[in-house]
């Protein structure tokens, strides 16, 4: 009898635990699985880096870059749902391949970065938020649409 009890209650815990795991966005893939997508703004002046960061599996995180340092500071937000980080995803992509390079320097600096680790892509788009340009447009859009999404899923 106190055998079939444990056994009823390892099957609970089990479909407890599955039932709260985060699921995995359609999108996700052998070949997306270290995906980083990353925007905020970077001081020039001090060195200081403030931003976001959603990875692969659809976690939000606020990121810090102290003065002088390499390492992010990393601090967990929420998870993403997930068909809204597929269409993050692809909107990201879509802005990077139509416009591809952007670097305008300033005092401050907005950026949007992605990255995929196993495909060796990295790239970057930098823009000065003080001056409107025509290469800087598209970027200045996403961002936009990024701080938004930010917004509901800070306050679902």
């Amino acid at each position: 009898m106190g055998f079939v009890k444990f056994y009823i209650a390892v099957i609970v815990s089990i479909l407890i635990l599955s039932s709260c795991a985060h699921p995995l966005p359609e999108c996700y893939n052998k070949s997306t699985k270290n995906v980083r997508i990353r925007w905020g703004t970077m001081y020039v002046l001090s060195g200081k880096e403030k931003g976001y960061q959603i990875d692969a599996d659809a976690t939000l995180w606020k990121m810090t870059l102290p003065p002088m340092s390499r390492d992010y500071q990393k601090e967990k937000l929420s998870y993403v749902d997930p068909v809204r980080y597929c269409r993050l995803t692809k909107m990201v992509l879509d802005t990077i391949l139509k416009i591809q390079v952007l670097n305008e320097p300033g005092d401050s600096i907005r950026f949007i970065e992605y990255t995929n680790v196993d495909n060796g892509a990295e790239m970057r788009a930098m823009w000065n938020p003080d001056f409107k340009t025509a290469n800087s447009n598209g970027f200045r859009s996403l961002y936009d649409s990024l701080q938004l999404f930010l917004k509901f899923e800070k306050n679902p």
